[in-house]
């Protein structure tokens, strides 16, 4: 009996392993909720002092020193809406934010969110690939949607983020 039931756990464990797509950590930007793959990201770290960079789209929030490194940090508010009310001066205070601190082969940067809402395993049955997005709008910047606790939260996909902020420097 014993054993009958530690199978069928063991066999509902590896279903849940199959459907799981991707992790991804989900975050706050005003009212919206958006989802990126946490293979991609590096860590999470508290606002820090941001430098502007003179001459540079207003995505490019600035720079930040991050153990040595120069990390270029931009404003997915920006990019999605064309207007971040945080970038007013030579240095960037805010103190209730976060960045995001992304990575992909060589590429590293930040990215300024809210507030950080939780990490999820994205299941195959809880994912609209690109495709729906695409039905409405030719968007890159988005690589699907996640139904999340009756949200649907646009997944970013990093490649056309790269892509994106490349073509604007």
């Amino acid at each position: 009996m014993e054993k009958e039931i530690l199978n069928k756990r063991v066999e509902q464990e590896e279903k849940v392993k199959q459907n799981v797509l991707f992790n991804a950590i989900i975050f706050r930007l005003d009212k919206s909720f958006f989802a990126i793959n946490i293979n991609y990201l590096q860590e999470i770290i508290f606002f820090k002092t941001i430098y502007r960079v003179p001459n540079t789209s207003k995505e490019l929030l600035g720079v930040i020193n991050l153990r040595g490194n120069i990390v270029p940090v931009f404003s997915l508010k920006a990019i999605l809406e064309g207007e971040d009310c945080i970038r007013q001066s030579n240095k960037i205070f805010e103190e209730e934010k976060l960045i995001l601190i992304l990575k992909d082969k060589k590429d590293v940067f930040g990215l300024v969110v809210d507030n950080i809402y939780k990490n999820v395993a994205v299941l195959e049955e809880k994912f609209r690939s690109q495709d729906i997005i695409n039905s409405w709008v030719k968007n890159y910047l988005f690589e699907g949607i996640i139904l999340e606790e009756n949200k649907e939260i646009f997944a970013i996909s990093l490649n056309g983020l790269i892509d994106y902020v490349s073509v604007r420097k």
